[in-house]
């Protein structure tokens, strides 16, 4: 994991230059950092609640609909 992080901050320089470089070509897609650390991406979208344990659906559902903190109105 720490190694993952090293990368990741370089992963930051990376994109920052690639992204910001003068002479690059104008139709370039931008880099990620996450390109150079796969493992460290974020998912993106809402994560499939049929791969779920039910207690985890009900957590997530639980989570979105009441959100973290909040007090249930019974």
């Amino acid at each position: 994991m720490a190694d993952d992080r090293l990368r990741l901050n370089a992963g930051y320089i990376y994109a920052a230059i690639y992204n910001t470089a003068l002479t690059g070509d104008p139709n370039r897609e931008a880099k990620q950092p996450e390109d150079i650390v796969p493992s460290m991406a974020k998912p993106t979208g809402p994560p499939d609640l049929r791969t779920m344990k039910p207690e985890e659906q009900k957590n997530y559902m639980f989570n979105v609909f009441m959100g973290s903190g909040k007090r249930s109105m019974r």
